[in-house]
């Protein structure tokens, strides 16, 4: 799981997708906790172009539900035809075929009873497909990617300035974009900014909640010392502790520890 894998993966959205972001918002990159992620060299990427990168908590598929879905999906339908693959070429082509017949002949109910290439067509463009358009049959209109060729004719220079500054990077003259760099510094502060104050709320929350069982504990301090000698001796035995609301307590600190 080399940084290069993701970093080819990153350069292709850009390459694909780039004109659809919004860069003057904050953009979120989100993966799971894999090394590769983790990289000085991926998160420099992210950090250079002004993303804001999102990662799962740890052991948390909930927080990556799309793709992990998508993954238990090809998984229930190929794993088995995967392990009967006699070579790596084999197994690459039957997932590739896979993803494509996902993306192109399965219909979903959730994607307004689309592809999922449909519906991205249909979100990008709001336009719905159909066999006609008006009496226009749909084999002589443009297609989704001849759209996006439109589109990118006449988006501007934002993803063509990217590569460029990429190149010279790459030849060793690195050049910024102020404002870039400060929209980077910004975002980079108001997580910082977040998670602090994340941390100070729940810190609150919890100092507040250990109070009051310290209080809880002198209280059943001052119940234990006035306690007569035979009874002192019954609480020697730990169930004998139920007995008495004054040692309550101790189901607190069960909860805590």
């Amino acid at each position: 799981m080399a940084a290069d894998l993701v970093k080819n993966a990153y350069e292709r959205m850009l390459e694909e997708h780039g004109d659809e972001l919004k860069h003057n918002a904050s953009v979120y990159i989100h993966s799971d906790q894999g090394s590769q992620y983790l990289s000085t060299t991926f998160k420099e990427l992210l950090e250079d172009d002004g993303f804001v990168q999102s990662v799962s908590a740890r052991g948390n598929s909930q927080d990556n539900a799309p793709m992990e879905s998508f993954f238990g999906r090809l998984k229930t339908a190929i794993l088995d035809m995967v392990a009967r693959c006699r070579t790596f070429d084999d197994a690459k082509n039957l997932i590739s075929g896979y993803i494509n017949a996902y993306n192109t002949e399965h219909y979903q109910y959730d994607l307004a009873a689309l592809t999922p290439a449909e519906f991205y067509q249909y979100a990008t463009t709001g336009i719905y497909p159909l066999d006609s358009y008006f009496g226009v049959p749909a084999s002589v209109m443009m297609t989704n990617g001849d759209l996006k060729k439109v589109h990118r004719r006449y988006a501007d220079d934002e993803a063509e300035r990217r590569r460029e500054a990429a190149e010279r990077k790459r030849e060793g003259r690195r050049l910024i974009d102020p404002l870039r760099i400060i929209r980077r510094d910004q975002n980079l502060l108001d997580r910082l900014i977040c998670k602090w104050e994340e941390s100070k709320e729940t810190a609150a929350i919890q100092i507040s909640r250990l109070k009051e069982i310290v209080e809880k504990i002198k209280k059943a301090h001052e119940f234990i010392v006035a306690l007569p000698a035979e009874k002192y001796e019954e609480l020697k035995d730990p169930l004998s502790w139920r007995k008495h609301e004054q040692l309550g307590y101790v189901f607190e600190m069960n909860e805590l520890f």
